[in-house]
């Protein structure tokens, strides 16, 4: 089930006693915040105080583990919440005994899986909705990203224009943690005001550095000067000097070489996007570059990169010339 099915499952109205949760939870996918805010979920629903153990399944043995989930809680009442953090080492090593121990699950606990993003027929998944629920905690795509900020924005009480949910998702490039990050740190900005606005957004979140590195190398590989040239100084006003725009610019040509590799090889490209970590819109605009370099392009503007490094370092030509006729140097590479 995904996230939201979850919640619902566990959602209660107000002075109705919470329904009772399953033996055991599986958390897994690559949205961190969905895990963190189901294990939360779990200790509310429970409402527990201390009676709660965690264990790292790369470390922890499974007698260590079974011994906690099958003791009794202290003073024999309530339900206490074990947590196993990367359960998938410990179910490859002792699937086995797992499976036979929660054939009959104790009443007086219940088990929480957080594990990494696994693939669809992973065995983990399969055995987890036999004895309770697997939770796929996914990425979510811009217009799931936009619904979750106006309402998170909404549930702290100072509710987001949607226009201003969607630019703050554009600039932050970052999983639900960093949102609602910012998502606070906006709400504390519009203070006495009834909304959050476009302006408030544009006025405390910056566009991210390495969407503009990406805006410049686009440019520079479609030959468009004039915007190669304006991006470039935006970027030397918000990079460390010359030195940092070309760190940032090497980072970024090597993550497109790094996928022309790989796919030349054969890794398909989801294992590539997955690798690099590109999300949503990002990941095809990403494939969408890459597939317009000429081959050996990716090669020649690296090396270029090293000597411009070079020349840096020991010229005495002023930064933004130099750090321009690097661009124009890439761009006929």
């Amino acid at each position: 089930m995904r996230f939201v099915e979850f919640e619902k499952t566990l959602a209660t109205a107000k002075g109705v006693k919470p329904p009772a949760p399953k033996p055991l939870y599986l958390f897994y996918g690559d949205e961190a915040w969905f895990k963190h805010a189901g294990v939360q979920r779990l200790r509310t629903v429970l409402r527990l105080k201390d009676r709660e153990a965690r264990f790292d399944g790369t470390e922890s043995t499974l007698d260590l583990v079974l011994d906690e989930v099958f003791t009794l809680p202290f003073f024999g009442t309530g339900t206490k919440l074990v947590v196993i953090d990367n359960p998938e080492a410990l179910f490859a090593k002792s699937e086995a005994g797992l499976k036979k121990a929660f054939a009959h699950p104790p009443a007086t606990a219940v088990t929480a899986l957080v594990a990494a993003k696994l693939p669809s027929h992973s065995k983990l998944i399969k055995w987890a909705d036999q004895v309770g629920a697997a939770v796929e905690c996914k990425h979510l795509e811009e217009d799931d990203r936009v619904a979750w900020v106006i309402q998170r924005a909404k549930a702290s009480g100072m509710p987001i224009e949607p226009a201003a949910a969607r630019l703050l998702v554009q600039r932050v490039d970052g999983d639900l943690n960093c949102l609602a990050g910012h998502v606070e740190k906006l709400s504390l900005y519009a203070s006495g005001r009834k909304e959050i606005a476009r302006a408030d957004v544009e006025a405390v979140v910056g566009i991210d550095r390495e969407y503009e590195v990406f805006d410049l190398v686009n440019a520079v590989a479609a030959r468009q000067r004039p915007r190669a040239i304006e991006v470039l100084h935006t970027l030397l006003r918000d990079a460390e000097g010359v030195e940092g725009l070309m760190g940032a610019l090497a980072w970024q040509l090597r993550r497109f070489l790094q996928a022309e590799l790989s796919l030349d090889s054969g890794v398909p490209r989801a294992d590539v996007a997955d690798k690099l970590r590109l999300r949503g819109g990002w990941e095809k605009e990403f494939f969408a570059r890459l597939a317009a370099f000429k081959p050996g392009e990716l090669r020649r503007k690296h090396r270029m990169l090293g000597r411009f490094d070079l020349m840096a370092k020991t010229s005495a030509m002023p930064r933004e010339t130099l750090a321009e006729l690097l661009v124009v140097q890439l761009m006929e590479a």
